[in-house]
Parts: C-alpha cells; structure tokens; sequence
C-alpha cells in the first residue's frame, strides 16, 4: 500500500509537468503569432504611406513641373513627407517621423541629375521605415523598411482626339 502512495505523487508530478510543456509551448506559439500579425499590419501599412509618398510627387511633378524640377536638381536629396502636408521638408537627421504614426519615417529622395535608369527624367525613391520591439540598435531604432522606386518625366499625355 505504501508504494502504490509513492507512484500516485510521481504519476501527479509527470503529469503536471507534462501540463507545463503542453501549456508553454501553446503560450509561445500564441505570442509569436500575434508577433507575426503585427508585423504583417505594419508591413501593410508602411506599403500605404509608400503609395501616399509616391502619389504625391507624382501629384507635385503633375501640378506645377517647373517647381517640381528644383527638387533634387543638384543630386540625391532626401525630403521629409508627413501626412497631409503640401509641401516637402529637407531631411535633417532622423526627424521624419509621421506625425498621426510616429512608429513610422517616410522619405522621399529626388534625383535630377539624369543617372541611373532616369536618364531624362526624376528618380523618385520612397522609403518607408518602422520600429518595433524586434529593433535592438539604438542608433538605428527603424530598423524594417519598405522601398517604392518611379521615374517621373514632364512629358504629358495628349488625350486624342
């Protein structure tokens, strides 16, 4: 009788072990996909303020292209774009965050020069960049990013007659 009280404990202490195990791993897999998630909706969302960026400078090249073209005309410069807002800032440092998402940056870079595969045109980089708990350099806080490339010429389309 004395031995069937001692397998009872050892068969309560597997069995509550086995619990723990059991238990953990299903924790673990909860949190990594809810990780996982997040990083898909800032994904998504970094994709959306790329769009916005590169609508507009197309918007900018559209309205009015004498102005647009001092953009970038001495070379590669990066310009700060915030939501809504009707003009461009020149980047200083790493102050372009969105003011309604401050988890993001949003860059626009403008060359004029005529290099790279925008011989007669604008190159039109937009980067989009975010933070999250998987950011660990503190020098470099966003540390994913999405990039849409354009080139952008003053030629207009005639509608035909």
């Amino acid at each position: 009788m004395k031995n069937q009280k001692g397998q009872t404990l050892i068969e309560a202490l597997i069995a509550l072990g086995a619990a723990v195990v059991v238990i953990s791993a299903i924790v673990v897999g909860a949190i990594s996909s809810l990780s996982t998630t997040k990083f898909s909706s800032n994904s998504n969302l970094a994709d959306q303020y790329a769009q916005e960026g590169m609508e507009f400078a197309r918007h900018l090249a559209q309205q009015n292209w004498s102005s647009f073209s001092t953009y970038g005309k001495i070379g590669a410069i990066s310009y700060c774009y915030d939501n809504n807002a009707t003009s461009l800032v020149v980047k200083a440092q790493n102050t372009c965050a969105l003011s309604q998402a401050p988890i993001f940056t949003r860059i626009l870079t403008i060359d004029q020069t005529g290099g790279g595969e925008c011989k007669w045109s604008a190159y039109i980089l937009v980067t989009v960049a975010w933070k999250d708990g998987a950011c660990a350099n503190a020098l470099q806080p966003f540390c994913h990013k999405v990039t849409l490339e354009n080139c952008l010429s003053s030629v207009n389309a005639v509608t035909p007659p």
